[in-house]
């Protein structure tokens, strides 16, 4: 039945349809519901001359996407043109500017509502028109390249308006590399005018050069602000490229709609309503009924899944609507039988509320370090946009295979029986060890249960790790006895040995390679949680045994640190007047080509346990996976060799299988499977000869333990100061092959170049910051999602997380700006402050340290840990005085920077105070400031008011409005 809508409803021009007397709405969502009938479909195209075949494939299109305005620019019409020159199948021409080299045009669908015309604007060239069509003002706007905006070219916006059209500017904003005069003014311009950037730098650009093969994005849609500070609501898409035009289709739908989602028809756990209390006390009371032993770990994992039917609810729904709630459902409820305008408000700020929450958990939980893709696809589906998945151009078949293959290498028949024999004594002749006699206690069971991640999924076996958080005692003492039990006999269940392995494609890698995509195995969290018990009484023993070189996966080790280390022993080369050559070794599937036999042989060298390497053996042998992508399941495969992928003690295992690597004459810096060596002379020639040896040495050990280098993969690179000799290219062979010279390597995420300068690496954070604030600008146009503490929370989780990275190392750039300008657009976005705002409030008003005082605080911390564990290897390379006054090693500007915080304790305040922004005095700049928990719209204009940046003359000047900075009494204008 339809519902009837009160005139002052916040649902008015909303359409419901209830297909049965059940009150979820998720289950009575049809596709057109909650969907504005008011919805008005704009098409937009730079159609670079409208000729009749373009005419009618935008009768075509316009068809196919239903919609009701065409806005074209460059017809290249003259003036005087006759009439059949515009004509458009089913469309009215509405208004135009004809040029013959520009030119624009809005035509209406002859069914839609009445409209007026806007009295256009067309100065230097610069064309404005448009139309009034159901209350909205739709702009058409075209600016000719490599132009100015002049005084009056922009209009004074009246709400709701929508601008769109081919502005012809470059700005980070909208994805260029760099922001010109005109595109600054763009911005300024529209920051003054409310006006909202609809975005997407994550979608395909408006335009593709054929002459740079490149795409760009000037073309632009901008919509004016509500009363709340919330974009008028309206769907951008990039639809497809258009004949005879560099440009694209863009399709921008305005009108609000409430979103519900198709529901993937898979039953699924709701946690969020589970009664863990019965849960846990109807396992207490059976679990000792079980027998203690492997054998019965599948009438356990029984006992879970009937335990958990029993207390938490599962299901799936057909449809659901994201963000809603028992609370939304109530309102929903409510609202039916009396459909009020304080009702309809309420529920739809209780859906903003859900959404709004869910943003914050997630975004808390993911690591974005990465990428953001994580990020992207919830703000997609908290919008209710579809993302389809890429298809796979692979099978399935084919990936396993090559995941097969890789554990297959060819095999010196000498060595392997010398390994397998020796292997036999050690363990017939060894005892166990001292700290794995001792019966594994519910200690160890609930210190493990309390490290193990919940939002991980399940293996075979179906058992989530939040059904071992919410155990009892009985249950967690019943598992530590089982665990010992499967310790010592080496019985691992079957379940455990299987493996689920879901194939996702690697970003940026071609789809149709098998070698592409990325196995993510889901093994049973019950033997994770086995795995980590065993690590962490093994970790101790095996970690004096692990060479100083090798820094991944140990205690007190980061990748930052290891950074730090290469970059400071190059540095020491530069302070002794040396280059630096550098290889960075690539291993092909480094953990798949693991060696069992040869594994346990190292294992049983280090720890001599019967009992451990038993366990081991049983773990590594006979696992058996499939392969899921996509819709299709691969066939089950058998692995002999090779590491879990997934497992908790591979990283330490690998370290044990790697730490016997040959000591070089080069320098060696390893992370896991990512290695590197570094030599030191005053000679190129010494450095290639050097290297060549060092390298032939590695090859011998990669073959004799089978594991795989790639040479073509493995690069080299020299570090020196010299700029006469830049672009010198030195001659290195590994396995037969001439490695290739690379300026630019990447070692753990960080770019490096032959002076550290770090200028590749910062331009290349700023790129990824760019898409990552595009993200908290589409986010700050959201009615859920604009609250200035969720804006502040993305910004650190997805922006600061990726530019402070590594931060010590590169610290001291002397482009870290680039980086920062991009922190700045995040911090507007938070405060919604204009460009014009001094840099100094911005930090303020986010409540944020100044990231330049971020990465000071980011190396006091590094060198606090520096300090306080001396094994590290910077000690050995460690300049407290360079030799150079143009190099500021880590160690020296970590000095520096203790010098200056004695001197000045808070370093942010005495900058607030030599600054004094907007003259004002702040007592304490690190208090947050007041009001960030108001409405969007107040919160701006707060924040516009305190920071001197509101309509007065000077301002409306330099935004174009006024020909005169001058008050109309003719005195100098004041804020």
């Amino acid at each position: 039945m339809s519902i009837a809508h009160n005139q002052n409803s916040p649902f008015q021009g909303y359409t419901y349809t209830n297909t049965d007397n059940d009150n979820d709405p998720n289950e009575q969502l049809d596709q057109g519901n909650l969907e504005n009938t008011e919805q008005i479909s704009i098409l937009q195209i730079n159609v670079e001359g409208l000729s009749m075949a373009k005419r009618t494939y935008l009768e075509r299109m316009s068809k196919e996407h239903k919609v009701n305005i065409l806005c074209l620019q460059e017809t290249h019409i003259p003036k005087g043109a006759p009439p059949d020159r515009f004509k458009i199948q089913g469309f009215q021409l509405t208004c135009h500017d004809d040029h013959p080299k520009y030119g624009t045009a809005i035509y209406i669908r002859e069914d839609t509502s009445p409209y007026t015309i806007i009295p256009p604007s067309n100065i230097n060239d610069t064309s404005i028109i448009g139309i009034n069509v159901r209350g909205i003002s739709i702009f058409n706007t075209y600016k000719p390249p490599n132009t100015s905006w002049a005084h009056g070219s922009l209009p004074t916006i009246t709400k709701p308006s929508v601008l769109l059209g081919d502005f012809n500017n470059h700005n980070t904003l909208w994805g260029y590399d760099t922001t010109d005069e005109a595109g600054e003014a763009l911005e300024e311009w529209f920051g003054s005018q409310d006006l909202y950037l609809i975005q997407d730098l994550k979608g395909p650009k408006t335009f593709w050069s054929a002459r740079w093969n490149s795409g760009y994005n000037p073309d632009l849609t901008l919509v004016s602000l509500d009363n709340d500070g919330i974009p008028y609501p309206a769907e951008r898409t990039v639809i497809g490229d258009f004949p005879n035009s560099q440009h694209r289709l863009i399709l921008t739908k305005l009108g609000a709609t409430i979103p519900y989602h198709k529901s993937l028809q898979i039953p699924r756990w709701n946690f969020r309503k589970a009664n863990w209390q019965g849960f846990q006390k109807y396992i207490e009371e059976i679990v000792n009924r079980i027998p203690k032993s492997h054998n019965s770990i599948d009438r356990f994992t029984g006992l879970l899944i009937k335990a958990a039917k029993l207390n938490i609810p599962r299901g799936y729904r057909k449809s659901y609507v994201a963000g809603w709630d028992e609370n939304s459902e109530e309102l929903f409820i409510k609202y039916k039988q009396n459909p009020t305008a304080e009702l309809g408000r309420s529920l739809l700020a209780s859906l903003n509320e859900g959404k709004s929450r869910r943003w914050i958990d997630t975004i808390e939980s993911l690591d974005t370090k990465k990428n953001s893709r994580e990020a992207w696809k919830l703000l997609h589906r908290l919008e209710g946009k579809y993302v389809p998945s890429q298809t796979p151009l692979v099978k399935s078949q084919a990936i396993s295979s090559a995941l097969v293959g890789n554990s297959r290498i060819e095999v010196d028949k000498t060595h392997a029986k010398s390994i397998k024999k020796d292997l036999q004594h050690l363990t017939a002749t060894c005892q166990p060890h001292p700290v794995l006699t001792e019966r594994f206690s519910i200690d160890d069971t609930s210190n493990a249960i309390n490290d193990l991640k919940m939002g991980k999924a399940p293996g075979k076996d179906k058992i989530h790790p939040k059904f071992l958080y919410n155990l009892g005692p009985k249950a967690r003492l019943w598992l530590a006895n089982v665990f010992f039990e499967i310790f010592v006999t080496g019985n691992i269940p079957r379940t455990w040995k299987t493996a689920n392995i879901i194939a996702l494609l690697k970003p940026g890698k071609p789809a149709d390679n098998p070698n592409s995509y990325r196995p993510v195995a889901l093994l049973s969290v019950l033997s994770k949680l086995m795995e980590r018990i065993i690590l962490k009484k093994i970790s101790p023993v095996i970690e004096p045994h692990i060479p100083i070189h090798q820094a991944g996966f140990r205690p007190n080790r980061s990748c930052c640190d290891q950074v730090l280390a290469l970059t400071s022993h190059i540095e020491k080369g530069y302070n002794d007047k040396n280059k630096s050559g550098a290889a960075f070794i690539d291993l092909s599937a480094a953990y798949g080509t693991v060696w069992k036999d040869g594994l346990l042989w190292k294992l049983s060298n280090i720890i001599q346990c019967p009992r451990l390497v038993r366990y081991i053996k049983a773990t590594l042998g006979n696992r058996n996976f499939k392969v899921y992508l996509g819709n299709q399941i691969s066939r089950t495969h058998i692995l002999n060799n090779g590491l879990p992928q997934g497992s908790v003690t591979a990283p330490i295992l690998f370290n044990i299988y790697t730490h016997d690597i040959p000591c070089t004459d080069s320098k060696l810096f390893s992370y896991a499977d990512v290695i590197c060596i570094v030599t030191q002379n005053k000679k190129f020639e010494n450095i290639e000869r050097t290297l060549t040896s060092d390298l032939l040495s590695l090859e011998h050990f990669f073959q004799k333990w089978r594991l795989r280098p790639n040479p073509q993969k493995t690069m080299i690179t020299t570090f020196h100061l010299n700029n006469r000799e830049a672009n010198k290219e030195i001659l290195v062979h590994f396995c037969g092959e001439k490695i290739k010279n690379e300026k630019t390597p990447v070692y753990l995420g960080i770019t490096l170049d032959r002076t550290l300068s770090f200028k590749t690496h910062l331009h290349k954070v700023s790129a990824k910051l760019k898409t990552r604030i595009g993200l908290i600008n589409k986010l700050a146009g959201t009615t859920w999602g604009a609250a200035t503490n969720t804006l502040r929370t993305s910004s650190l989780a997805l922006a600061y997380s990726v530019a402070e990275y590594c931060a010590p190392v590169w610290a001291g750039s002397a482009h870290t700006e680039v980086v920062d300008i991009q922190l700045r657009k995040a911090l507007r976005t938070i405060s919604g402050t204009v460009l014009s705002t001094k840099k100094q409030w911005l930090p303020y008003l986010a409540s944020i340290e100044p990231p330049h005082i971020r990465r000071q605080n980011s190396v006091l911390k590094e060198k606090d840990k520096i300090d306080k564990y001396q094994e590290l290897p910077i000690h050995e390379d460690g300049i407290i005085n360079p030799r150079l006054k143009s190099r500021k090693p880590f160690l020296f500007r970590a000095r520096i920077i203790t010098e200056m915080r004695e001197n000045t304790p808070d370093a942010w305040q005495v900058e607030w105070q030599q600054e004094r922004a907007g003259g004002i005095q702040i007592d304490n700049v690190r208090t947050p400031v007041l009001g960030m928990d108001l409405p969007r719209k107040t919160w701006v204009r707060l924040n516009r008011i305190r920071t001197g940046q509101g309509r007065c003359n000077e301002l409306m000047h330099k935004w174009k409005f006024r020909d005169s900075p001058e008050c109309d009494c003719g005195a100098t204008m004041t804020k």
